[in-house]
C-alpha cells in the first residue's frame, strides 16, 4: 500500500430490512472483510423446530476495508447507508469480545441504545427531520412529539433505526 493510499477503516453498514445474511454472503465472495455478529435461536415452521443464526444487531453489519471496497459494497444495494466508526481500535477490541462471547455460547441480548427521555431527531422516513423524545409504552419504542406545555404532545410508535440522538 503507498503512503498516499487512505488506511482501511471500519464502516457500520445499516442494511435493508432482513438482508444482513445475504450481504454477508456476497462480501465474503467479493473478499471484502466484514463482521456480522449472529446467533442461534430456534425458530418453528410447520410444526418442526430447527436452529438458524439470527443477527445480533438486526439491520447492520460491520465492514472492515478502503472507502474503495465500501464503494463496492454499496453497489450490492442491500446497504442503506454506512458510518464511519470512531475509535477503530476500541471497536475491534469489542467486536473480538463479542465474537469470543458468541463462540462460547453465551446467551446475549442487545440493550437498547436510546433511553426514555432522551431528545432524538427521526433520520429516514416520512417523518425524517421532526424532533421528540424517547418513550417506552408496553415495551413499545415511542417518539413524543411535544406540542405544549399546556397540552403535552402525541406520541406515536417507531423503529429505533429511524432515531439518532439529538
Amino acid at each position: 500500500m503507498l503512503a498516499s493510499d487512505p488506511l482501511p477503516r471500519w464502516w457500520l453498514a445499516h442494511v435493508k430490512p432482513r438482508q444482513e445474511k445475504r450481504l454477508a454472503g456476497e462480501l465474503r465472495i467479493l473478499k471484502i472483510a466484514h463482521y456480522l455478529p449472529a446467533t442461534p435461536s430456534t425458530a418453528y415452521a410447520r410444526g418442526r423446530s430447527y436452529t438458524t443464526l439470527q443477527p445480533l444487531f438486526s439491520g447492520y453489519l460491520f465492514l472492515w476495508g478502503q472507502p474503495e471496497e465500501r464503494l463496492t459494497a454499496l453497489r450490492t444495494r442491500r446497504i442503506v447507508t454506512t458510518r464511519v466508526v470512531g475509535d477503530e481500535d476500541g471497536l475491534a477490541i469489542r467486536l473480538r469480545e463479542l465474537a469470543d462471547l458468541i463462540q462460547q455460547g453465551v446467551p446475549l441480548r442487545v440493550e437498547e441504545r436510546l433511553v426514555p427521555g432522551q431528545l432524538v431527531r427521526v433520520k429516514a422516513g416520512p417523518l425524517k427531520g421532526k424532533r421528540g423524545t424517547i418513550l417506552r409504552r408496553c415495551g413499545q419504542v415511542r417518539l413524543l412529539l411535544h406540542v405544549s406545555k399546556l397540552l403535552g404532545g402525541v406520541s406515536l410508535e417507531i423503529d429505533q433505526f429511524l432515531l439518532e440522538p439529538y
